[in-house]
């Protein structure tokens, strides 16, 4: 489904909407195809995320950037913004809660989820083909345990030899904590014990010309690996 989408549907809906900048039209993200926002948040105030650039100084260049910073001006916007994502996740508040999600949602049914809907649709089809790779990588991101279990003298030795196997894969730092819920998003209540985090380096005169397709097209290699 995902690989039918990269190359039949998400093109023509870039082609659409391109075609509607390039007359100068605005991209009402209210009005984007694609699924409806569910998310709600009853017990939150509705205040409404403050779209409008901040004011001051500019730089026409970023000092160790290649590239100008692109524009405030956007080919899309809200008639009616989403709530503000300070809002969803606590700004202010003096009571720990866990975290909401805000973006990046599998469904695009989020509060924000045109924006992020139009985001995937207006990458170029090179990006959708590395998403797509990481699909099919992902289908296997909880296995069963091995069949051959290693037995460590204690934590300390167990965490260097995960360490060491995850660097010679290429890792440039690896942390390992307890996981617990107060770490994860408040819908997702892990079946696990410990948290493995990774590093991967990424090219820096790629990184260099943040934003544009060729610093994405390296940021998503990077999540590939």
């Amino acid at each position: 489904m995902v690989a039918i989408s990269t190359h039949t549907a998400f093109p023509i809906l870039r082609w659409m909407q391109q075609r509607r900048i390039d007359r100068g039209e605005t991209i009402w993200l209210d009005d984007m195809p694609g699924p409806s926002p569910t998310q709600r948040f009853e017990h939150l105030p509705e205040v409404s995320a403050d779209l409008t650039p901040n004011p001051g100084k500019i730089r026409k260049k970023a000092r160790h950037m290649k590239v100008e910073y692109p524009s405030t001006t956007y080919p899309f916007a809200y008639r009616q913004p989403p709530i503000s994502g300070n809002t969803i996740n606590g700004l202010g508040e003096m009571t720990p809660r866990r975290a909401e999600h805000v973006f990046f949602g599998d469904s695009y049914q989020r509060a924000w989820g045109k924006l992020d809907w139009y985001f995937q649709v207006m990458e170029p089809t090179f990006i959708h083909r590395l998403i797509v790779r990481m699909f099919w990588q992902d289908r296997r991101r909880v296995g069963p345990v091995a069949h051959r279990s290693t037995i460590f003298a204690n934590p300390q030795e167990a965490a260097k030899s995960i360490k060491q196997f995850a660097q010679q894969r290429g890792a440039a730092l690896v942390g390992i904590t307890h996981l617990t819920k107060d770490l994860c998003y408040h819908d997702f209540d892990p079946a696990f014990t410990y948290a493995i985090a990774i590093a991967i380096p990424m090219d820096r005169d790629e990184m260099l010309h943040t934003p544009s397709h060729r610093s994405n097209r390296e940021i998503m290699r990077t999540y590939l690996d």
